[in-house]
């Protein structure tokens, strides 16, 4: 069992707890020093696995980070999916390197990206969760959405504009809020923060995430830290992974979600 860490603490253990946070789906920067952001991220961690949220990695806390992901999903299969499904499916698949299997559907970088943004097809992409959005909902759109000048920014979510992501998609035509959990057959642009200081990001403090939520219990994401390929062993940083997780337990690692369902092509 690796020793009990703290805020203050640095080295080869905080390295590992600060990856094993991410691996849960925690976004955490992995520094190996035990700072601000790494202390809120353990107790987002610890109150949603029922422990004593005190920021403190001790035995209980390494019990539940070292516990192994739940087992690889995949994609959803093909079939009678919708066209907005199908095209999702192709852009996701440029991602993470899948032959998808649907020669209509060629994914391709998206417009709305700028040229200093590299794509690798055919290869896992190293990407984050702003990019893996930007590009997959720019290109799925790309023909149908009224993308701004500065759209591709406000997808990187400026500090001044924390919910930039779901606004563009909003004002572009592509999408309409949505409250409450999701629901079956629906696709969702989802964004979440913590620690915020009303609607502006706190430096070193407020972290944040933005997924694909495809079902209920469904959702695909770009992680700093790992993924998980088709054998469910996470070999990877920052690509992408398909999670089963039920949404009580993925909105309990946040303040505050807001969320978009994406409109039908």
């Amino acid at each position: 069992m690796p020793s009990t860490v703290y805020k203050g603490c640095t080295g080869s253990d905080v390295v590992l707890c600060q990856e094993r946070l991410n691996a849960h789906g925690y976004t955490c920067g992995v520094d190996g020093i035990f700072g601000n952001q790494t202390e809120a991220t353990v107790i987002a961690f610890q109150t949603a696995e029922g422990l004593a949220a005190d920021g403190i990695v001790g035995p209980q806390t390494w019990g539940a980070l070292l516990a192994p992901e739940a087992p690889y999903a995949g994609a959803p299969p093909a079939s009678d999916l919708d066209t907005l499904s199908l095209v999702l499916l192709a852009e996701i698949a440029w991602y993470v390197g899948w032959d998808y299997g649907e020669p209509s559907l060629v994914a391709q970088p998206s417009r709305l990206a700028p040229a200093t943004v590299v794509w690798r097809p055919g290869q896992k992409t190293n990407t984050v969760c702003c990019v893996f959005l930007g590009g997959v909902v720019g290109r799925t759109f790309d023909a149908t959405a009224n993308w701004t000048a500065d759209a591709w920014s406000r997808f990187m979510v400026p500090a001044s504009d924390p919910w930039g992501m779901i606004n563009e998609c909003v004002e572009a035509g592509i999408a309409v809020p949505h409250t409450g959990p999701p629901q079956p057959g629906k696709r969702y642009l989802v964004q979440a923060w913590s620690n915020l200081d009303g609607d502006q990001v706190v430096p070193g403090i407020s972290y944040g995430h933005q997924w694909i939520q495809w079902e209920p219990d469904l959702l695909v994401e770009a992680n700093s830290a790992t993924d998980e390929d088709a054998d469910g062993i996470s070999t990877d940083a920052g690509a992408v992974a398909w999670r089963h997780r039920a949404w009580a337990d993925q909105s309990a690692k946040y303040d505050e979600i807001r969320m978009v369902e994406l409109t039908a092509l």
